[in-house]
Order: C-alpha cells, then structure tokens, then sequence
C-alpha cells in the first residue's frame, strides 16, 4: 500500500484501502483469466476424447467386419479343400 502496511486494528486511509481493492481486483481479473484458458483447455481436450472414442468404435467394428470376413473365407477354403480331397 502507498501508506504502508498496517496491521489488524490499525487506522487505513481511504487511498490506501482504494489501492489495496484495485490490487485485489486486478489479482482476481488475473485469476480468473487463468482459469477461463485452462477451461477452454479442457474443453478442447474432451472434444478430442469424444473424436477419439468416435473414431475406436468405428475401427472396432471395421476390425469385426475384417474378422468376419477371415472366418467366412476360412471355412470357404476348408470346404472347398475338403472336396477337393473327397473326390481323389
């Protein structure tokens, strides 16, 4: 403070308490700044969580199809070999 500190119970000018609320104010504007960036951090990385899990479900169910089609070309060839080997 302009004056200087005072301590609990002492006598604080009207300039002094002005400049020591502008200050907390300042601090609080500050803080709050901080905060507002590290919630729109936030909001960016829960965006990408979602694109994330978008994009695993649709490589799961890729990787099913892939399956599926192995196993039915699997058992096409082992049909198609068990024939084969019936009829020598």
């Amino acid at each position: 403070m302009a004056g200087g500190d005072v301590t609990n119970g002492g006598r604080v000018s009207q300039r002094d308490l002005y400049e020591a609320i502008l200050k907390q104010n300042d601090e609080r504007a500050d803080m709050e700044r901080r905060l507002m960036d590290k919630l729109a951090i936030l909001h960016k990385i829960e965006a990408k969580v979602c694109r994330n899990e978008e994009e695993i479900e649709k490589l799961r169910t890729r990787s099913n199809v892939a399956d599926l089609a192995i196993a039915i070309g699997a058992l096409i060839g082992t049909a198609v070999s068990a024939v084969i080997g019936n009829q020598k």
